[in-house]
């Protein structure tokens, strides 16, 4: 016995072999709880929805990256172009597009209901999951407002709930110093993953 054996495993050569891909989605999920690993039959349906144009490897990848930038809210726009760039322009903007609904299942409008001034003018947050939720309330203050951290910042936020349902309730002060206390409906999407 060597005077650094005790630093090595007690595990079989082989039960330490662990293929790549068995450990990768943990590295890359870790920071982003709320990211699920896309399936075999997601991966199947959106390659037929692009008519085969990506493997399916390819798919998953595409995927997997396409859901970890939701995660990182950057703009639809960057989305878009992030994927047509990560297909090597094999996609197109209309393609990435698709791509984009179907990871977020948004295809209709997202907003309904009022100005979100009370709970009874809430904005109505028509999304799929929790990821496609909060982002779609974040540009939902952007477009009324302004950017953030220069048109307005957030001062608080909470969720809150009553007899009709759940609510995410944002305080913003504008940057003329005024405070804004806007009330989001998010029973499409409270608690989903």
């Amino acid at each position: 016995m060597g005077i650094f054996d005790f630093l090595k495993s007690r595990r079989s050569k082989a039960d330490q072999a662990q293929p790549a891909q068995d450990v990768m989605p943990n590295l890359a999920f870790g920071p982003f709880p709320d990211v699920a690993m896309p399936t075999e039959a997601e991966a199947e349906e959106l390659q037929a929805l692009l008519r085969g144009r990506l493997e399916k490897e390819q798919v998953r990848a595409l995927l997997l990256r396409t859901r970890i930038r939701l995660a990182l809210s950057p703009s639809d726009d960057q989305i878009v172009r992030g994927i047509v760039t990560a297909t090597d322009g094999k996609l197109t903007a209309e393609d990435a597009r698709l791509v984009y609904r179907f990871v977020t299942g948004i295809s209709g409008p997202l907003y309904a209901g009022g100005d979100g001034l009370s709970r009874a003018a809430a904005v109505v947050i028509q999304a799929p999951s929790n990821i496609a939720g909060v982002r779609a309330e974040y540009d939902w203050l952007e477009a009324q407002f302004g950017e953030r951290d220069e048109a307005w910042t957030l001062r608080s936020q909470h969720v809150a709930q009553d007899k009709r349902g759940f609510y995410d309730v944002f305080v913003i002060e504008l940057s003329d110093g005024t405070e804004r206390t806007i009330y989001f409906d998010i029973g499409a999407f409270f608690g989903r993953p």
